[in-house]
C-alpha cells in the first residue's frame, strides 16, 4: 500500500464515520421525539424522568460521537498507527536501498582496483 491508497482509504473511513455519526443522532432523535410524543407533545405533560433520559441519552451521544468523543479518538489512534507503521516501512526500505547501493559501490571499487 501507497500514501495515496492510505489517504484514501483513511478518508473513505472517516466518510463511513460521519454516516454512523448522523444515524446514531437519527436514532436518538427518533427515540426522543417518541417519548415526547407519548405524552402528547406537552412540555407540562412530560415528567421529568423522561427529560433526564433525553438528557442522558444526548450526553452519552456526545461522549461517543463528538468532536472529542471516544469514538473518534480511536479511529484517530487507529489511523496514526498506521501512519508510523507506513512510515517505518518507507525508512527502512529507503535504508536497504542505501546499503544495497553502498554494496554496489564498494563491490564496483574493489574491481576497478583488481582491473586497474
Amino acid at each position: 500500500m501507497n500514501w495515496e491508497e492510505l489517504e484514501r482509504k483513511h478518508q473513505e473511513q472517516w466518510e463511513q464515520f460521519e454516516k454512523l455519526k448522523t444515524k446514531a443522532w437519527d436514532t436518538l432523535e427518533k427515540n426522543r421525539k417518541a417519548m415526547y410524543a407519548a405524552f402528547g407533545d406537552q412540555e407540562t405533560r412530560i415528567p421529568m424522568s423522561v427529560f433526564e433520559r433525553v438528557e442522558r441519552e444526548r450526553e452519552e451521544w456526545r461522549n461517543a460521537w463528538g468532536d472529542n468523543g471516544y469514538k473518534a479518538k480511536y479511529l484517530l489512534a487507529i489511523q496514526k498507527k498506521e501512519r508510523d507503521t507506513m512510515k517505518e516501512y518507507a525508512k527502512n526500505n529507503i535504508l536497504e536501498q542505501m546499503r544495497i547501493a553502498r554494496e554496489k559501490s564498494r563491490t564496483r571499487n574493489k574491481e576497478r582496483e583488481r582491473d586497474g
